[in-house]
């Protein structure tokens, strides 16, 4: 085995650390930590996540005007957990700012899923009405152009 492949071997995650919770993780996904200096704040430690899921509800919690600071980070890339900061206003708590996230996450997924069926529909619609159409009826080569 080269060098190269080995350090690559050696560093590579075991598929069942990526597709089970850990034992520090106490069978439960998502852990909560409140923050004691900091008012309204706190992490949410969520196990087997990463950048996708950690940039999304980040992006999703700055469109609140009630969340004051999101953040999250990947504490060392070779473990499958994600760090979810979240700091309020005295009108919200951290829990109700992720789970609008959440709802609003949910809600765009299920928008997109819907403008892609419409456009797959579409396509199909096309796709059979094309064809349909005798050679030249309309198209490039012909359509009465007077050839």
């Amino acid at each position: 085995m080269s060098e190269q492949s080995l350090s690559q071997a050696i560093n590579k995650p075991e598929m069942t650390e990526l597709l089970e919770l850990p034992k520090d993780a106490q069978g439960k996904k998502v852990h909560w930590k409140e923050e004691t200096k900091v008012k309204n704040a706190g992490s949410f430690m969520v196990y087997l996540e990463d950048h996708t899921l950690g940039n999304l509800f980040r992006m999703q919690m700055m469109r609140d005007d009630q969340v004051l600071f999101s953040g999250y980070q990947i504490p060392h890339p070779l473990e499958a957990k994600m760090l979810l900061r979240v700091q309020t206003t005295d009108k919200t708590d951290p829990f109700t700012a992720v789970n609008h996230a959440a709802d609003s996450l949910l809600k765009e997924c299920d928008t997109l899923e819907e403008q892609f069926k419409t456009a797959m529909r579409n396509h199909d619609l096309k796709q059979q009405q094309q064809q349909a159409q005798p050679y030249g009826a309309g198209g490039y080569y012909g359509g009465g152009v007077g050839f």
